[in-house]
């Protein structure tokens, strides 16, 4: 057999647990970080609103 018959070796449950965990992170808190830049431009929208 060839390089193309070897298969890696799966990734220990920690180190998977690991990288799921870390992508949902990352994932949850471009989420929260966005929604929070919407609300604060909205909030800013309406006081330029009610100031004129």
């Amino acid at each position: 057999m060839g390089p193309s018959g070897w298969v890696k070796p799966k990734e220990t449950v920690n180190k998977r647990f690991l990288h799921s965990t870390l992508r949902n992170a990352v994932i949850s808190n471009k989420h929260r970080t966005l929604k929070q830049e919407k609300v604060k431009v909205q909030s800013y929208k309406t006081d330029t609103v009610k100031k004129s």
